[in-house]
């Protein structure tokens, strides 16, 4: 009996120290968890409860010479419901859903009977994120926030605003100069990629808290190290003229479609500084449409033919070849050769013997190729070598990326034979953008200083200008002042009585140099 006493009593130990043991495991836990471990299960509980959000910024607007708005970017709103919002009782809801349904249906153009099932729907089967409408403007979703149960709040009223941002351009000329976007905040071409990393400004970094019902809400109290407010881009002001823009963007489309071609540019560029005020690109699509499909100005190089015929008068006017415009070469009946090559002029039949100056105006080919020939034929390094003196072979330097490089060969080149000289005099073998050959013209007309193309003037903060660009200076003086003198007479001259006489008006002298086109025959 003593021994099954004794048995008893020492299990009855046994169980009470096992039960002990535990409890001193279990208080040595507690006080684990709630002194020694606590600060790494905080940590844990924010990974969850705490994020860092990104807050975008607004992207910098672009504008035109006078200030009117070219490019900005425009918030839209997406908008949900949460009809399980607690302050949304059964009766604030009964009571209200009929009048909401109904201003609706008025202002996104359905039946109210659409929205009254759809909201009554979403209550019953306990929808917290009920899509009410997409893409609308801040107009509109003002006029949301005044609607019945809406209006009682963000949190009150179940409204969910989603927001993202457009660029949107105020008109559809220039496309391709202004650039846009290829991702939500990022340009690589037009003026919206060449100034990026100022239009785009900085993003910010807020902390945010997750309260009941998945609502995140900042936390303003957080850590200063990870705040950062967003800085908005910086604002640009261009050189573009929207109703020079626009007259030169109607007079390229009416000759593209007269002509059917397959595309076109056309560029308008003050004389002083350079500035471009207008430019239109427009390629004909599959549909026989014509839209701003590459910025050709810039990025293509073609065949200047005839527009090249001044450079080559210059490089002769400055070599002294050329001194008086009214000495004569006989152009014959409009056909001579170059080594068995047919250099040919459009007049049949030739103009017989012409002076230099008529030789420009009526745009001879004979004639041109003849005086360059005779004067360079034993130094045609020493033509090339004055075109570039020009910067005839440098690109401009726009800020705008794509400029394609001129082509300008030299005498050692491997292709050059035995024509080139005389092609290159009229504008075939050499290769430029229409930018390039404006470029050189505007040196011309500002009495030989050549001035750089410039697209913008200004940076604009909080309307404030923070940074002005000046007209940049090429070169002050391509050629000699009797040079220009001359020049400028030839260019005139056709206007008054060559090629261009169809522009000549009684008000003003216009001075110009037309261009011929090679046409294919696919008949």
């Amino acid at each position: 009996m003593e021994d099954l006493r004794s048995k008893i009593l020492n299990r009855l130990a046994f169980i009470y120290i096992l039960f002990l043991i535990f409890a001193i495991v279990a208080i040595i836990k507690i006080i684990n968890l709630q002194f020694i471990e606590r600060v790494k299960w905080i940590q844990e509980e924010k990974k969850y409860t705490l994020r860092n959000r990104v807050i975008e910024p607004n992207r910098g607007n672009i504008f035109a010479d006078n200030g009117e708005l070219l490019k900005s970017s425009v918030p839209f709103f997406e908008i949900r419901f949460d009809t399980q919002v607690e302050s949304i009782t059964d009766k604030i809801f009964n009571d209200n859903v009929d009048s909401l349904a109904y201003l609706l249906g008025k202002e996104f153009g359905k039946p109210a009977s659409y929205y009254y099932n759809k909201l009554v729907n979403a209550r019953r089967n306990g929808n917290r994120y009920l899509l009410i409408a997409k893409h609308i403007s801040n107009n509109q979703l003002q006029t949301l926030k005044r609607f019945p149960i809406f209006r009682a709040g963000k949190y009150k009223g179940g409204l969910i605003i989603k927001m993202t941002t457009e660029r949107v351009q105020s008109f559809n000329y220039a496309t391709r100069t202004l650039g846009y976007l290829i991702d939500k905040n990022h340009a690589v071409v037009g003026l919206e990629g060449a100034y990026d990393k100022y239009l785009k400004g900085q993003k910010g970094l807020k902390v945010m808290q997750r309260l009941a019902g998945n609502v995140w809400k900042e936390l303003p109290y957080a850590n200063k190290e990870n705040q950062v407010d967003a800085k908005n881009g910086i604002d640009i002001q261009t050189t573009i003229n929207l109703q020079i823009q626009d007259i030169t963007h109607h007079a390229l489309l009416q000759q593209l479609q007269e002509q059917e071609a397959d595309h076109g540019t056309a560029v308008v560029m003050n004389v002083k500084t350079g500035d471009i005020k207008a430019i239109s690109n427009l390629g004909r699509t599959k549909s026989g449409e014509y839209r701003e499909l590459f910025n050709y100005a810039i990025g293509e190089t073609y065949e200047p033919g005839s527009t090249f015929k001044l450079a080559s008068f210059v490089v002769a006017m400055e070599g002294g070849y050329i001194t008086n415009l009214s000495d004569t070469i006989n152009t014959g009946n409009g056909v001579t050769y170059f080594y068995n090559h047919k250099m040919k002029d459009s007049h049949p039949g030739g103009y017989g013997k012409i002076t230099i100056q008529q030789v420009f105006e009526l745009s001879s080919n004979v004639g041109v190729s003849k005086l360059i020939y005779k004067y360079y034929k034993d130094q045609p390094r020493k033509f090339v070598e004055r075109l570039y003196a020009l910067h005839l072979g440098d690109k401009t330097g726009v800020e705008i990326k794509g400029e394609k490089k001129p082509f300008i060969k030299y005498p050692d080149n491997k292709f050059w034979s035995g024509i080139s000289l005389p092609q290159m005099s009229i504008g075939y073998e050499v290769k430029l953008t229409p930018l390039q050959i404006l470029t050189f013209y505007n040196a011309i007309a500002n009495g030989g200083k050549m001035v750089k193309p410039r697209f913008v003037t200004k940076f604009i903060e909080h309307g404030r200008e923070i940074e002005t660009f000046e007209p940049q200076i090429i070169d002050p003086a391509i050629c000699s002042k009797e040079t220009i003198k001359k020049a400028r007479k030839l260019l005139e001259g056709v206007v008054e009585n060559g090629t261009a006489r169809n522009l000549k008006n009684p008000y003003f002298k216009i001075a110009g140099k037309t261009g011929t086109a090679q046409v294919a025959n696919t008949s």
